[in-house]
């Protein structure tokens, strides 16, 4: 198995992810299941909320959208005091292609 890195911010990390490894976009994915299927065998099956999402178009020239969303991970087994990760996400699309990622998290402790 793979040791994946803890934190993948951009598009480009997950291309560079993706080169490293050898893998195509299918065997990528497949990766990332068989990670979370690994922490759940662990007892870490974490639960996700998606908060909001929405769709900015900041310029009407230009073809591209912006897309915001937020998440909420409830760590089943805490980490270092740890028990939830906030996540904001901005996503910018262009002609249906993911183009840049932007994330951040807000660790909230017990």
């Amino acid at each position: 198995m793979v040791d994946l890195p803890l934190f993948i911010d951009t598009k480009e990390d997950i291309l560079n992810v993706m080169q490293q490894l050898d893998l195509t976009e299918d065997e990528f994915i497949k990766l990332i299941k068989e990670e979370s299927e690994k922490q759940e065998a662990l007892g870490n099956s974490d639960t996700w909320t998606t908060e909001y999402a929405f769709s900015v178009d900041l310029n009407l020239i230009k073809e591209g959208d912006w897309v915001n969303a937020g998440f909420t991970q409830a760590l089943e087994v805490p980490q270092d005091d740890v028990i939830k990760k906030v996540y904001n996400e901005w996503y910018y699309f262009e002609n249906n292609q993911l183009e840049l990622w932007y994330q951040t998290m807000r660790k909230i402790k017990e």
